[in-house]
């Protein structure tokens, strides 16, 4: 395996720089941030998609599986695979 490293100069801001969706979202869904490949993934910009509750970017007829997910994760800090 080879290591390799960063100049220092350069900070890697690893939800900004990360090439897949990534977004975060407070206990209820609602999103905090995201980055920009989940911005371009859900069609909306950082200040659209603050306060935007992630289930509602769901497929509907998905939602309640994924609100119920959700919700597990949140009590249990169990991610659900189903």
């Amino acid at each position: 395996m080879r290591a390799f490293s960063l100049p220092y100069s350069r900070k890697v801001d690893f939800e900004r720089d990360l090439p897949v969706a990534a977004y975060s979202a407070d206990k209820d869904g609602n999103l905090i941030s995201t980055n920009k490949a989940a911005q371009e993934l859900f069609g909306y910009s950082y200040e659209e998609a603050r306060g935007l509750n992630i289930i509602s970017l769901i497929k509907e007829e998905d939602r309640p599986t994924a609100a119920a997910n959700y919700r597990t994760t949140i009590e249990t800090g169990a991610i659900s695979t189903h």
